[in-house]
């Protein structure tokens, strides 16, 4: 079996300290071990236990000798043992007169293990020897300096019953001096009737050989009483002959007078180790504990005497409290909750358990109260159920989002369709009004689930610029008047890579918190600029990277935040605009979708002066932003090829067939899975791809792409979906992805989308087919 030891290493080479211990271990230590290299560590580890210290001579900022010093300075006394490269026969002539065990050079570790068992083998020893004669010193003055300083009163007195012994606290309970007690006997130092009790107990213990502990009570000669205990003990020669009796003897006057008190004080600390009160049967606080001071803000002075309603808030009506009283009134424990007011007058939940203390006769005279402060458990209550809510949210929202796309998809689509049949300038401002509106909706619902779900949006290319407008105008439109909203966007302001609904909910939630915080109106200022963030600005933020990023800036000249809130702002459910009006998960929502964009944020806040929120999300090096918005307004035309459409809802089916048409496709159209494996069985050989809905009654998009794959492998594909009403989308989406699915569409989209996205597909294809020879 390997010995256990405990050892701390001073060395600057982890390598080094690996083979020290690789050493003990092959020596038969099983070494649990720790490497420091500087003074400061040295230090702070020598607050644990060790059983051995090994220390190389020479650190670049510490040493071997300055470790010794340092422990001796301590006062411990740790086996010590210099393991060095080089040290030189004066130095290790140094190090053992200054009391290292040992020197060992690293190139003969081979010695290291028998080094250790010898110094620890001669450190037990001198250990040992220690003990033994300071022992031995203390043997000699331990009965003079035990009894002078107890504060006890001892004596021993001969077998005819004359003092020989006292101690200057047995001078003082009887007002004697030494002189006036040496040599004489009880009858001379005692009235009559306390004499003879002395002296016949004293009898007893030399007749019978065996102790006698006894409460007494004394009477001195200038007529004081006194209660005392006596613990007598019998003393005799080396040959057994009775040589007299010695023993102690202490005043319990006190203790006994407060016995009952300190019953009381100990049934209440045992009970638990929470706040405690005791009161007396009115109501009046005699006796609290320190939990109970630092629960309530009173000191114990400042209660001690005063009514327990010092601590009543107004939470409750006089029927509770008469209920309470009745109960413990009647010799009943009364537990509950309750709210009390701390000095400060803030208010704080209790459980409480109040217990009535009987004396003697039965009648009650005190209460124990045990309280416990559960305002944090109840708060963590409280965010739980918000939490459920919030899951409850969650799940109406992935239930809602299928049909809320569905009913959308129809609007965006038909606004491009109709745009080519009318010519009216008002009516086209309508339709683009439509569309906006549609998009916002489609928005709307791609945030609630993000924020309930934690879906991810789609990831392109943007300028913030344009967000920031957004922001700004609907900020302009909607704020109170007091409020005014200003504007500084960077003419040149990179592009980032992200999802526009989300950005447009960080600066919307910023946005919102900045007028929350000015209720008497001030300024709200959107700064959008370039930032490079060198190495020592990122060090400060965990997130961050040195790097080149977009900083968007909401700052106010609201009221401003104090330190302790600062801390906390980003923490879920912690809000400071109460119940009714925040739910605390705005800026926790806020830095999530920062820190998935691969950003930061940087809060700074001064009472009365405002609050800065500053978001970095990195730039973006493409220059695909323009591209993309040209591939968004084209619409391509079709070369005939036939598509089939499936989707359960008559609407979108219908219309997905007419934009097509309008293209021109040739259209087949199927209701349902079903219908749509029957379709595709029979014309195989004419449609040239599928656009499908994922959830369907019956039989789903991605069986159906199972069947169709069967029929046709090289089948196109394009799938389409409104967020699963089960919550399973991306599941199925991964499905598709194992399936070859060529591309897919998240409802609501418009019909250029659409068909780009299928020309695509197709394109493809016709690409494939002209590479064969």
């Amino acid at each position: 079996m390997a010995t256990p030891i405990r050892v701390l290493i001073v060395e600057d080479r982890s390598a080094d300290a690996e083979l020290v211990v690789r050493e003990m271990r092959r020596a038969g230590y099983a070494a649990d071990w720790k490497r420091v290299e500087t003074e400061a560590d040295f230090l702070i580890a020598l607050e644990e236990s060790w059983d051995l210290l090994l220390a190389d001579f020479s650190l670049p900022d510490f040493s071997g000798f300055s470790a010794l010093k340092l422990m001796k300075e301590k006062g411990l006394n740790i086996p010590f043992l210099i393991v060095s490269g080089t040290i030189g026969e004066e130095n290790a002539i140094a190090a053992l007169k200054a009391g290292a065990g040992d020197c060992v050079m690293k190139d003969r570790l081979s010695l290291l293990g028998p080094t250790i068992e010898r110094v620890l083998r001669e450190a037990d020893e001198k250990r040992e020897c220690q003990e033994m004669q300071r022992a031995l010193v203390e043997s000699q003055k331990l009965y003079y300096s035990l009894v002078e300083s107890m504060p006890q009163s001892v004596f021993r007195k001969d077998a005819s019953g004359r003092y020989v012994f006292a101690n200057q606290r047995f001078c003082e309970a009887i007002d004697r001096t030494l002189k006036d007690i040496l040599g004489r006997t009880d009858a001379d130092l005692f009235p009559p009737e306390t004499a003879a009790a002395l002296q016949k107990d004293d009898q007893r213990v030399m007749d019978s050989g065996q102790s006698l502990e006894k409460i007494q009570e004394w009477e001195r000669l200038d007529g004081q009483k006194t209660t005392v205990r006596i613990l007598r003990f019998p003393v005799a020669t080396p040959s057994g002959a009775n040589a007299g009796i010695q023993g102690i003897f202490w005043d319990v006057t006190d203790k006994i007078r407060d016995d009952a008190r300190l019953k009381l004080q100990s049934v209440a600390l045992e009970a638990a180790a929470n706040a405690i009160a005791i009161t007396n049967q009115d109501g009046i606080i005699e006796w609290v504990n320190e939990s109970f001071s630092r629960v309530t803000g009173y000191p114990i002075s400042d209660v001690l005497g005063q009514h327990t309603r010092i601590l009543k808030s107004d939470k409750h009506d006089a029927a509770f409290y008469q209920n309470l009283w009745q109960t413990i009134h009647a010799g009943n424990t009364w537990h509950g909750e309750l709210w009390n007011q701390r000095k400060n007058g803030s208010q704080y939940q209790e459980e409480m358990t109040i217990a009535p203390v009987k004396d003697e006769r039965g009648n009650i005279s005190h209460y124990i109260a045990i309280k416990q402060d559960i305002s944090e458990k109840k708060e963590l209550e409280r965010r739980m159920l918000r939490a459920q809510r919030l899951e409850s949210i969650g799940q109406l929202a992935g239930g809602i989002a299928h049909d809320l796309n569905n009913v959308l998809a129809p609007i965006l689509m038909s606004v491009e369709f109709l745009k080519r049949e009318i010519t009216s300038e008002q009516s086209l401002k309508i339709l683009d009004i439509v569309k906006a509106s549609a998009q916002r909706g489609a928005g709307v619902v791609r945030q609630v689930l993000t924020f309930a779900r934690g879906a991810e949006g789609a990831r392109i290319v943007l300028q913030p610029k344009h967000l920031c407008k957004e922001i700004v105008k609907l900020a302009k439109e909607t704020f109170p008047k007091p409020i005014t909203v200003e504007a500084d966007l960077a003419a040149d302001l990179w592009v980032v890579t992200g999802d526009a609904s989300q950005i447009d909910q960080v600066l919307m939630n910023l946005s919102v918190n900045a007028r929350d915080a000015m209720p008497k109106g001030g300024v709200l200022r959107l700064t959008a600029e370039n930032q490079t963030v060198n190495e020592d600005y990122a060090s400060r933020f965990p997130d961050a990277k040195p790097g080149k990023y977009v900083c968007l800036t909401v700052e106010d000249t609201g009221t401003g935040m104090p330190p302790e809130v600062l801390d906390k702002v980003f923490e879920p459910f912690f809000t400071t605009k109460g119940q009714d009006r925040g739910t605390g998960l705005g800026l926790a929502t806020t830095l999530g979708i920062v820190r998935s964009h691969g950003g930061f944020m940087h809060v700074q806040s001064r009472i009365g002066k405002g609050s800065s929120f500053r978001v970095f999300l990195p730039a973006c090096e493409t220059e695909e932003l323009a591209q993309q918005s040209l591939d968004d307004v084209t619409e391509p035309k079709a070369e005939g090829e036939c598509i089939l459409i499936v989707d359960d809802e008559e609407g979108i089916r219908h219309l997905l067939m007419d934009i097509l048409k309008d293209a021109g496709y040739q259209v087949l159209i199927a209701s349902s899975g079903t219908e749509a494996a029957i379709i595709f069985a029979q014309k195989r050989s004419t449609i040239r791809a599928v656009v499908t809905d994922v959830q369907m009654p019956g039989l789903n998009g991605i069986e159906l792409i199972r069947i169709v794959r069967g029929i046709e492998p090289s089948i196109k594909i394009l799938l389409i979906t409104g967020g699963a009403a089960e919550g399973d989308t991306e599941q199925k989406l991964a499905e598709a992805k194992n399936l070859n699915v060529h591309d897919s569409l998240m409802k609501p989209f418009t019909s250029t989308d659409f068909l780009n996205r299928l020309r695509k597909i197709l394109k493809r294809e016709t690409a494939a087919a002209v590479a064969k020879p």
